[in-house]
């Protein structure tokens, strides 16, 4: 009888702390990646902050991307749908905000999701590039993210990681050589430059 009572008890300590972690979890979750470009920074601001409907070309985990929406050029209020995969079945749609190219900086908000966890309106991107002399800068990249079911966060975070990194590598690559990036040759380019800082 007193094993069963205890028993009972830690099955009651158990499932309260379980509850409380489920109800009171941080539920947001962040990245931040910086990379140093051998560029002028107007050139890396060319290609992230000028074409946001081109990112499938420096992001090898996007098959196609363009603006949407009646969007015709990049600035504050555009919008673009990224897929990833050919079927056209996961894909987000995300708006640029706060754009400011004077600071060479904006933000991405994620709108509508299909096929991927990620919340809708509770997810989004910082880009700030810093000039740091006339053919360097530093590209700071952040993401910030909820998902559906929200342990779901935690899970992806390691791979959306190591998926942010090699955008940075399919970044920098671009701006050097006019390439374009996908998963064919990612693992490649992977090899040729500096990662050890991201």
């Amino acid at each position: 009888m007193k094993k069963k009572y205890l028993l009972f008890i830690a099955s009651i300590i158990i499932l309260t702390g379980l509850t409380s972690f489920i109800f009171t979890r941080q539920r947001t979750n962040k990245i931040t990646i910086r990379q140093y470009i051998p560029a002028r920074v107007d050139k890396v601001w060319a290609v992230v902050g000028e074409d946001f409907g081109g990112i499938a070309k420096t992001n090898p985990n996007i098959v196609s991307s363009s603006l949407i929406n009646g969007t015709e050029k990049s600035g504050e209020g555009a919008e673009r749908v990224c897929n990833f995969n050919h079927e056209g079945t996961s894909y987000i749609h995300e708006k640029q905000v706060d754009f400011q190219p004077d600071d060479y900086s904006f933000r991405v908000k994620v709108f509508h999701v299909h096929g991927t966890p990620l919340k809708e309106n509770e997810s989004f991107a910082e880009y700030k590039l810093i000039p740091k002399d006339a053919n360097t800068c530093e590209l700071i990249f952040s993401f910030q993210y909820e998902t559906t079911p929200f342990f779901l966060g935690d899970v992806m975070r390691p791979f959306m990681k190591d998926d942010l990194k090699d955008y940075l590598v399919g970044i920098q690559h671009y701006v050097l050589t006019g390439e374009n990036v996908n998963h064919k040759n990612i693992e490649h380019l992977k090899q040729k430059y500096d990662v050890s800082s991201l």
